[in-house]
């Protein structure tokens, strides 16, 4: 009886020392996981985009340039929003299309290293409050807000 009670004592002492292991292993991996987060929270990133050369709407996009340029008046039907960017690095930009405040469509598409590189993102646009905005990671670049009746 004495020793089922000494087995059971020692395996139960094993276990809490195997415990006691893992939660200091553990500790130790969340302190670095927390760490490296601040880490990145913090890091300053170096913008992709210097600047925006030009931008406009446009009904269609030939030879990768904007053809039929909208001043004001924007009809129902498909729209092209397009950017010329001076891009200091390789990245990414995101255009984002919002109506009636609601995020509609998302899309990201690469950049390169230029200074006039040219892209452009386009939806059908159907009667509402809309805007589209331009980001690069993090970074707001432009935006424009315009009404489709």
């Amino acid at each position: 009886m004495r020793e089922k009670i000494k087995l059971k004592f020692f395996k139960l002492t094993e276990m809490l020392l195997w415990i006691n292991l893992l939660f200091t292993v553990d500790s130790f991996f969340y302190k670095n996981f927390l760490l490296h987060a601040y880490e990145l929270q913090t890091k300053k990133e170096e913008p992709v985009i210097e600047r925006v050369v030009d931008m406009v709407f446009a009904k269609n996009i030939k030879n990768r340039e904007p053809s039929e340029i909208s001043g004001f008046g924007m009809q129902q039907g498909r729209w092209y929003f397009f950017v010329k960017l001076k891009c200091l690095k390789d990245g990414k930009v995101v255009f984002t299309w919002l109506k009636n405040g609601q995020e509609y469509y998302r899309l990201a598409l690469p950049v390169k290293k230029s200074l006039a590189w040219r892209t452009f993102s386009s939806v059908m646009l159907t009667p509402g409050q809309w805007e589209v905005r331009l980001y690069s990671g993090k970074q707001f670049i432009v935006s424009n807000k315009f009404t489709i009746y």
